[in-house]
Parts: structure tokens; C-alpha cells; sequence
């Protein structure tokens, strides 16, 4: 790239060159494209598509090894099938995995539709195309779909944070289950994992609704249900609301036990405590999600001998 052509791809679209430390939306996009696509690289589809893709170029290689006695004019069929598959792969790989949507005429809901994931790492913030910002925890996953009349988004997995950027001609509707949860502008976290509320309230006015009722959240206010799948809204601190997505976690006086629980998601493998008896000591601290050191150096100081498992936590739903 030239000293020409870089300068105009750090230009703003006002022409304006950008601050050295700012990247342009585009570069950040395309970034935010490839940290998404190895969240979904386990993906069922994916997986078929590569074993198809794999079977094929086999096939092709083979036939290639018999035929090469074949007329130039023959080659670029043979060249054609030999990457139809890959290129086949690829797109899917590109749907499932991109978050980007731009809003143009003529782009309908369906058309829109992409996915936002994270594996077992810390707290991933992605920008969505109206302005808002959804951050996901570890092992969560969010269907994204921006109409020019509505912005719908379905929380598949995992626990999501949502930055709502104002747009009362386009309502925010997250939904999670048989609940769907509705904000103009505001901030709120939506849950699947069982030990949390379906969802808590930071900022704003959330509505919370299924096919039988409806509920009102104001800051502070926390949503779940009881056993007989009835709403129950009861107080929360705001700050705890968001606490995760700074990507480090406090403990005061709780249980090893715990304390692992919430630290395993953000690992490849999990810490397990050597001696089960250990898994009611108390532990206090701060520590950054996914940073197996630090947790392990408190635990040290504490006696505390854990070992890292061989296999991947499987995902909480």
C-alpha cells in the first residue's frame, strides 16, 4: 500500500485524518469479523461443511492424478470443482461468524441475520450497526437481525450485556427463551445460565414479557422466575449488573467452589482442586477473567493445590 492510499484509508469520511491511535471502522470491523469466526468454528454446519469439503477435494485430487494425460481445454472445469467446495465452506463460515450489518435499502430482517459468539475467553464487546454495543460472556452466543423498523436480537446461550443506542423508530427487542425484553435506550443484561436472573437492569426502562405476562424493570431491579414459571422482580446493586464485562471479577469471603465456578467458563480447561475438602475455604480478591496465573498464585498462598483438566468445560445453557 502506498503512502497515498494509506493516508485515505485513515481518513474519516469527512475527510478528516484520524487520530495515530484510532482505527478506522472498517479495520475495527474486520477485526471484531475474525475474533467472531473462531467462536463458531465448532458449529455443527461448519464441521459438515468442512468433512464435505474435505471428501470432495479428495475426490477431485484423485481424479486429477488419472486425468492428467486431459486436454488443457479440460483444466479449468476440473480447477472449478476442485474449489467450489472450499468456496462453498467459506461462505457459510462468513455467515455464521460475521456480525457486521449495514443498514441499506432493500436489506430485509432475514437477510441481516448474523451471529455474534465467544468461546471460553473473557468478556467480548461487539458494535453493532445502529450504534448499541453487546458484550458476551464466555460461551454465549447472540442472533442479531436490524430491520429499518425494528432491532431483534435472541440470546442463544450464555449471558449478554446490551448498550441500547436511543432509536424510538426502531424498538430493541432481546429475546431469551419464551421471554422477550424490550428497551428504546438503556442498559441491561439478559441471562440463560441458571444461576442467574433472566435480567438485570443498570440504566433506563426495560418491558419483560412472555405469552402470559408482562413486567416493568426500573435500575436495580432484577427479573426471574419462581417454580411455577411466575415473574419475581427483587432488588439488585447496578454496579454488579455489568461487573463481568470489564473483564475481572470481585469475591468477598465466598467458597472456592464458587469462586472456580465463575473463573472455569473463561478457560480452555478448568481448574479442579486437588483435595475436595478445600472446596469450602473462603477466598477475597479481585481477579482478570481467563487469567489462570493469578488465581492460581492466590489459591497457592492459601494451600491450595488445584490441577488443570484435560477437557473443555462443555457449555452451560
Amino acid at each position: 500500500m502506498s503512502d497515498r492510499e494509506l493516508a485515505a484509508f485513515l481518513r474519516d469520511p469527512s475527510g478528516k485524518t484520524r487520530p495515530s491511535g484510532e482505527k478506522p471502522q472498517a479495520l475495527q470491523e474486520a477485526e471484531d469479523l475474525w475474533r467472531s469466526l473462531d467462536a463458531v468454528k465448532d458449529d455443527p454446519r461448519i464441521l459438515s461443511m468442512r468433512s464435505a469439503a474435505r471428501a470432495r477435494l479428495a475426490a477431485n485430487d484423485g481424479a486429477d492424478e488419472e486425468d492428467d494425460s486431459e486436454t488443457e481445454a479440460r483444466s479449468p472445469r476440473r480447477t472449478l470443482a476442485h474449489w467450489a467446495p472450499i468456496a462453498a465452506c467459506l461462505l457459510l463460515v462468513f455467515g455464521l461468524g460475521s456480525y457486521i450489518w449495514v443498514d441499506r435499502p432493500g436489506v430485509t430482517a432475514s437477510q441481516a441475520l448474523q451471529v455474534l459468539a465467544n468461546g471460553h475467553e473473557a468478556p467480548r464487546a461487539y458494535r453493532l450497526a445502529d450504534g448499541s454495543t453487546v458484550t458476551l460472556d464466555a460461551v454465549s452466543r447472540v442472533e442479531v437481525s436490524l430491520s429499518n423498523d425494528a432491532r431483534r436480537l435472541t440470546l442463544k446461550q450464555g449471558r449478554a450485556f446490551f448498550d441500547v443506542a436511543h432509536d424510538a423508530d426502531r424498538p430493541f427487542i432481546v429475546t431469551s427463551g419464551d421471554s422477550s425484553v424490550t428497551a428504546l435506550g438503556t442498559r441491561f443484561m439478559v441471562s440463560q445460565r441458571r444461576d442467574d436472573p433472566i435480567v438485570m437492569l443498570s440504566q433506563g426502562k426495560v418491558r419483560v414479557a412472555d405469552s402470559v405476562q408482562t413486567a416493568e424493570l426500573i435500575p436495580g431491579e432484577e427479573l426471574s422466575r419462581d417454580m411455577s414459571g411466575s415473574y419475581i422482580i427483587a432488588k439488585s446493586d447496578p454496579a454488579s449488573v455489568s461487573e463481568w464485562t470489564t473483564g475481572a471479577v470481585s469475591f468477598d469471603a465466598q467458597p472456592v467452589s464458587q469462586v472456580l465456578e465463575k473463573l472455569n467458563p473463561y478457560l480452555s480447561r478448568p481448574l479442579v482442586l486437588d483435595d475436595p475438602a478445600d472446596a469450602q475455604a473462603q477466598i477475597s480478591g479481585t481477579f482478570q477473567l481467563g487469567n489462570i496465573r493469578d488465581i492460581r498464585i492466590a489459591l497457592e498462598a492459601m494451600g491450595i493445590a488445584v490441577t488443570q483438566g484435560q477437557a473443555p468445560l462443555a457449555a452451560q445453557r
